[in-house]
């Protein structure tokens, strides 16, 4: 298949989101799919991280330019001829119409967006994505959601849905070796840690709770307040450089309140990176892939207190893990190659479907 992926995302700057992206298109191309990324955002030049991919950048400045450049992504799309087109589910922009009409695309869903937009957009932008988001649920082909939660949420929508987890390279991340640091560390590593459903507040109140730790928090912060001596505030760090803090790391911390956006299940990009690396996670919701639990994850509850009620869970799970690293063997299930095949499945059902070669 020929394959174009679309996403509403800067397309210059190494996030965890581009990253994943840029995982699936090198699973695909192992494949022998025909693959080319297309990126609506802030930044003009490709991220050097995927200088080995076809990948263009139409970059925005100003509010008009969100449109006018999601035009000019939309006849490049057109102009590959793809077979199929990968969207990753964003706000409503017009072009979008022609493309759903003249591709199978299929959409990936990767939130509950209404809480989650509610809580981060502006009332006029928000209330222009309820009035629109419908549109791309119903000029789908088919609809990839990254949880059973997000699954049923736009089940209204009457499209075929895939149910599939957030994977990760895993030849592409050497694991580290166990931490030699004289004091327990956590590592929170977020593009924006003070996100309300991180839980920040409650990692903070955990420092408080254990002086005897250290946490560190990589990301862009806002003002976060007085800081106990034992918290760590470093800003945005590339991936050798959070690789380099993260081998002194005992555990990684994933979202913890997620109950802030009225979510219960989730497979963040940044837990598979933490358990690849051989590190454990607390966490504080379902995820798909480790249903029935897992000895390398802590799995708070999704409440406002979880934190300060588990406590002494949490200082023994750092306890237990001071001198020890996840078995790359027993995350095999997260490796993208394997994710990837099921994925290309279902979109060359889609795109047979809407061709009319069921």
């Amino acid at each position: 298949m020929k394959i174009a992926y679309v996403a509403w995302v800067p397309g210059g700057t190494e996030t965890g989101v581009l990253k994943k992206m840029v995982f699936q298109l090198r699973a695909w191309r192992a494949a022998g799919h025909e693959v080319a990324l297309f990126t609506l955002g802030h930044g003009d030049e490709p991220w050097q991280g995927a200088a080995d991919l076809p990948f263009r950048v139409y970059p925005v400045r100003g509010a008009a330019s969100w449109f006018t450049q999601a035009e000019r992504l939309v006849d490049a799309v057109r102009e590959l001829g793809p077979d199929v087109v990968y969207h990753r589910f964003n706000v409503y922009f017009p072009a979008l119409e022609r493309m759903f009409r003249r591709h199978a695309t299929v959409v990936e869903l990767n939130t509950l967006d209404l809480p989650e937009y509610r809580a981060s957009m502006s009332k006029a932008r928000f209330a222009y994505h309820r009035l629109t988001r419908g549109r791309i649920l119903q000029g789908a082909s088919g609809l990839v959601a990254v949880t059973e939660e997000i699954a049923r949420s736009v089940a209204r929508a009457g499209r075929p849905v895939l149910v599939l987890g957030n994977g990760i390279d895993l030849a592409s991340i050497e694991p580290l070796p166990v931490a030699d640091t004289s004091r327990t560390r956590l590592v929170l590593i977020a593009a924006k840690p003070d996100e309300p459903w991180h839980g920040l507040d409650k990692l903070l109140a955990l420092a408080r709770a254990m002086p005897d730790i250290e946490v560190h928090i990589v990301g862009q912060l806002g003002s976060a307040g007085p800081l106990s001596p034992n918290v760590v505030l470093h800003g945005y760090l590339g991936q050798a450089q959070y690789r380099t803090l993260l081998a002194g790391a005992v555990a990684g911390v994933a979202p913890l309140a997620l109950h802030r956006k009225q979510m219960q299940e989730a497979c963040p990009l940044k837990s598979r990176e933490y358990l690849a690396l051989g590190l454990p996670i607390i966490a504080a919701y379902r995820d798909p892939d480790f249903v029935h639990g897992a000895p390398y994850v802590l799995q708070l509850p999704n409440c406002e207190d979880n934190v300060q009620q588990s406590l002494p869970a949490i200082r023994e799970f750092l306890q237990h893990w001071r001198q020890r690293r996840v078995d790359r063997n027993a995350i095999g299930g997260l490796d993208v190659r394997s994710k990837e095949r099921v994925r290309l499945s279902f979109l060359s059902a889609c795109a047979a479907t809407r061709n009319g070669h069921p």
